[in-house]
């Protein structure tokens, strides 16, 4: 993958890796009231601030997902045909679909 490694963390609304490398900030939500022109006077710091802790954490979240979604396709690979089978294989397809957005696939 491309991405910059993990761990990142929010500073702010900015992003940045363990070594201060800040590689993406929030900006704040903007309106276009015409064409061309755009209006940012929207504070939103509440959600812009969980907006950069959410991203923050996405390496951990890919990874934790990957572990994730390797051990449940092994169990359910034994246990498949348990009563739960349409939720794991629903939960299963969620995953994969999530990973492969991470990873821009």
């Amino acid at each position: 993958m491309n991405y910059t490694k993990g761990p990142w963390r929010a500073v702010g609304t900015k992003i940045a890796t363990e070594h201060n490398t800040v590689i993406a900030e929030v900006l704040n939500h903007c309106n276009v009231d015409r064409p061309l022109k755009w209006q940012c006077d929207s504070p939103a710091a509440v959600e812009n601030l969980a907006n950069a802790q959410l991203i923050a954490a996405a390496p951990e979240l890919l990874k934790a997902l990957e572990e994730l979604f390797r051990h449940c396709t092994m169990t359910h690979k034994y246990w498949g045909d348990g009563c739960n089978q349409k939720e794991a294989d629903a939960a299963i397809t969620a995953a994969r679909n999530a990973i492969a957005k991470a990873k821009g696939e």
